[in-house]
């Protein structure tokens, strides 16, 4: 039996190179989802990898008893089902000097017979899947520019699944409209626009504002920044809290920028020290706590931020997703992320970015509004108000 690999970016893909290389009597054993490329298994495109298998010739059952004659098996007709072996005529009683493998013998064809039988069924399988894929689609073949959408869409990083999604509410419209398919693309802007809207910024209200996420976002330097506008541009009276003690040097870097911006710093090691905290600030108006990035997947981790958001109890609380994640990452973060109540989606990186549809994918998938963006590492310029329209521009190129 030959065996072999396969690996496509689709499932039919792979079966199309399982058939020209092997043949229709080829059959699946088994199917995975791989990565390829990227860096340590990380970033990687997603692939499909098929583990295929044929039968060069056909089966004969072996002499099972030394010296003894072998009996061929019949002839395997594919793709039709494998006939069964003849019953075989019960053995005469055994001699004393019977060899102990002729009693063998038809345990071991019973044993053919089924592994035949097996084979068979992973044929039938096989050609199944193979007839469906040469059947022709009845799918409706995409128009020219609902192609060129789609290609800008994948270039600008949204996700197939939610392609297909914006690309089936564009066609209604134009179904509703006047047919006319040079709109696509203005149509699409105009659903992803309205989509990122409802934008919501730290409200007047607030008072004490949360920033969560992973390791290496930039929640510290984004809380520098929305310290200082908040601070300097808004007038708003603002204090700092940090819990982030276990990076190296990372209170240091806090404390550099509120005397530089000119705003009180507390520091807290444990979620017993935050009313304390809390209150040396009544004066305040707006207190920005920054917590330590934890990694989604430690438990013990993410039951410690929950106890310092129990006691901060924060009005509002931001998610920071980085720009440079991979839509499967920032998917893995954000539901590690739901227990903790977050309100809004913030995003950095946006100056490093390649390709921008991830906030329109986390944004599609979790229906969570938009706050800030920030484009760069300087202290208070960096950081402005999420804009639908510069986003969406951005992802679709134009």
């Amino acid at each position: 039996m030959r065996v072999k690999k396969f690996v496509a970016r689709t499932l039919p893909e792979a079966m199309v190179q399982v058939k020209a290389e092997l043949g229709a009597e080829a059959v699946i054993l088994h199917t995975s989802e791989i990565r390829v490329g990227g860096v340590f298994g990380l970033f990687g495109s997603r692939m499909i990898q098929v583990m295929a298998a044929v039968e060069e010739r056909p089966l004969t059952e072996k002499a099972v008893a030394a010296g003894g004659a072998s009996r061929p098996a019949p002839p395997v007709h594919a793709p039709g089902p494998v006939r069964q072996l003849a019953p075989v005529a019960p053995e005469p009683p055994a001699q004393p000097s019977e060899a102990p493998a002729d009693r063998a013998a038809p345990a071991a064809m019973d044993e053919m017979s089924a592994f035949r039988g097996e084979i068979s069924d992973m044929r039938a399988m096989m050609g199944q899947i193979m007839s469906r894929l040469e059947q022709p689609s009845s799918a409706r073949p995409l128009e020219p520019q609902a192609r060129e959408l789609l290609a800008a869409l994948k270039k600008g990083g949204v996700e197939d699944d939610v392609a297909s999604s914006l690309l089936s509410r564009v066609r209604s419209r134009i179904a509703k409209g006047n047919g006319d398919w040079t709109e696509a693309n203005e149509l699409a802007r105009m659903l992803m626009v309205k989509d990122l809207s409802g934008v919501q910024t730290v409200s007047p209200a607030g008072r004490v504002v949360a920033l969560v996420g992973p390791t290496g976002v930039g929640k510290t330097t984004t809380l520098a920044k929305l310290a200082a506008h908040l601070a300097l541009n808004q007038g708003r009276r603002v204090a700092l809290i940090t819990a982030d003690t276990y990076r190296i040097a990372a209170v240091e870097q806090l404390r550099t920028y509120s005397e530089i911006i000119g705003v009180p710093l507390e520091v807290v090691y444990d979620p017993s020290e935050v009313r304390g905290a809390l209150a040396s600030f009544q004066d305040k108006d707006l207190i920005l706590v920054d917590t330590a990035g934890r990694s989604p997947r430690n438990r013990a981790h993410m039951n410690e931020l929950k106890a310092y958001l129990d006691v901060l109890e924060p009005s509002e609380t931001y998610l920071v997703l980085s720009l440079t994640c991979s839509h499967r990452d920032a998917s893995m973060i954000v539901d590690h992320y739901l227990p903790m109540g977050f309100d809004h989606f913030l995003f950095t990186k946006w100056d490093e970015a390649v390709a921008p549809g991830l906030i329109y994918n986390i944004v599609h998938k979790y229906k969570r509004p938009l706050s800030y963006v920030t484009n760069g590492q300087n202290v208070p310029d960096d950081i402005e108000v999420a804009n639908p329209e510069t986003i969406t521009r951005a992802i679709l190129g134009v």
